[in-house]
């Protein structure tokens, strides 16, 4: 997440009951913890200006996002039910995952170059399909996240469908549903 935006939100809260601190100057420990630490933050707050809530929605996707443990996936639908208690959102979840702040560049060709704590890359389509991955370019990548998945001890057959369906990821922690 930019900095600019955690200065924002530190503002914001500033003169609030809660304040929002960066304590580590570590990126990935930074990243990992963001999601769950705004929403934190935003979660008891009443009165915030309307232009957070967009961004409250994303940080409650990420924060269900990095609970899906290593060689488990989950689906859009999924995170959408757990977020908002409906799937009528899931093309939403898929928005706020395209527009993920893990950098994602075409100079990467193997899949450790790709590193996201959140594990955007483990979401999938509801039919259990891989579904699709873009890069910061816009071009399509997919063949990364399989082979990322692969990694993870997660297989696909030649049609790029989930193999085990018992790899599906579904014991969320609870957290308040989005209005």
């Amino acid at each position: 997440m930019d900095r600019k935006v955690i200065r924002s939100f530190y503002s914001h809260f500033k003169n609030g009951e809660k304040k929002l601190k960066i304590v580590c100057d570590w990126d990935e420990v930074i990243q990992s913890l963001e999601p769950f630490a705004l929403y934190q933050s935003l979660e008891e707050k009443e009165n915030f200006p309307i232009e957070l809530k967009d961004l409250l929605n994303a940080v409650k996707v990420y924060y269900l996002c990095s609970q899906v443990p290593k060689g488990r996936v989950s689906t859009y639908k999924l995170i959408s039910s757990h977020a908002y208690g409906s799937t009528k959102f899931a093309r939403q979840v898929g928005h706020y995952l395209k527009n993920c702040s893990c950098p994602f560049s075409a100079e990467m060709t193997e899949p450790d170059d790709y590193q996201c704590p959140r594990g955007c890359y483990r979401i999938i389509r509801s039919n259990l399909h891989v579904g699709d991955f873009i890069d910061d370019t816009g071009k399509s990548r997919v063949e990364m996240k399989i082979s990322k998945l692969k990694g993870e001890t997660v297989k696909f057959d030649e049609r790029s469908y989930l193999v085990n369906k018992k790899l599906v990821f579904e014991d969320f922690s609870n957290i308040k549903k989005i209005d």
